[in-house]
């Protein structure tokens, strides 16, 4: 069973990259105060400007795929349209629209 990658591409900013899937994914926005660093960082997308909480989302492996976990970020996560339960896990699809707060991010599995 290979390792699957997480890419993604922020349309706004075009910054895009590639997450490894073997440790859970913290999306948010940096806190250096106390000390913690998202593993995919929005806080130079704009996070701040468009709502992404610091702790905002989680993505993890589980045995149904990977998923994503909404935080109770305080303006919520989305995928296409519908929006996220918090603590709730969602499976994500091979390509998703996902919208954290207001910032719109495309993830693709490869």
């Amino acid at each position: 069973d290979q390792e699957r990658r997480l890419h993604y591409l922020i349309p706004s900013s075009r910054r895009q990259g590639k997450l490894d899937t073997t440790a859970p994914i913290w999306v948010g926005r940096a806190d250096p105060d106390d000390q913690f660093w998202p593993q995919l960082d929005l806080t130079d997308d704009g996070g701040i400007e468009m709502g992404v909480s610091r702790r905002h989302a989680l993505i993890r492996k589980e045995e149904k795929g990977l998923v994503i976990v909404d935080q109770f970020s305080v303006n919520g996560t989305w995928i296409d349209r519908q929006r996220l339960v918090p603590e709730q896990a969602y499976v994500l699809p091979d390509a998703a629209r996902v919208r954290f707060g207001r910032l719109p991010v495309q993830l693709f599995l490869e």
